[in-house]
């Protein structure tokens, strides 16, 4: 039997960031066709100069973050599949390796409590296989994760 975890919040961060950078270039096409206003020409550019950097730097972040999915098909096979917008990367793990899985409690922007089942492959990976609001949801898929490698 086999239990499959994803985590595809990724996707909300690459939306957002492909339709401010689209925005970005309908408005930049507007201000090279018709030029900026006449009254206000250099606070123009360097807004539309601001919003550029602003869009880039949020899309270099967006971007690098995954849509995972992790697949246990019994005690020594756990599949990891992580999905970026210009590629994938897949590869195995052993049981062993994935001793570490934990609920982890951080806050939203809002200051509300935020949770993540977060999953620690090795010294220097770690993935979260569920994230929101719900901590009995995040415990619940911890808990999973542990009877799938049984």
């Amino acid at each position: 039997m086999s239990e499959d975890f994803r985590n595809r919040s990724a996707v909300y961060g690459w939306w957002f960031t492909i339709a401010w950078l689209a925005m970005m270039c309908a408005f930049t096409w507007i201000t090279l066709r018709d030029g900026p206003p006449a009254e206000q020409p250099q606070p123009a550019f360097a807004a539309l100069l601001l919003f550029w950097l602003v869009g880039l730097a949020t899309g270099a972040h967006a971007f690098a973050k995954p849509i995972i999915h992790v697949s246990v098909r019994g005690q020594d096979r756990v599949s990891i599949r992580r999905r970026y917008l210009s590629g994938r990367v897949e590869h195995q793990i052993r049981q062993c390796d994935t001793a570490d899985v934990r609920v982890v409690e951080s806050t939203d922007s809002d200051g509300d409590p935020y949770f993540r089942a977060r999953l620690r492959v090795d010294a220097s990976v770690e993935l979260d296989i569920w994230e929101g609001h719900d901590r009995a949801q995040a415990e619940a898929a911890v808990a999973r994760f542990r009877q799938a490698l049984r």
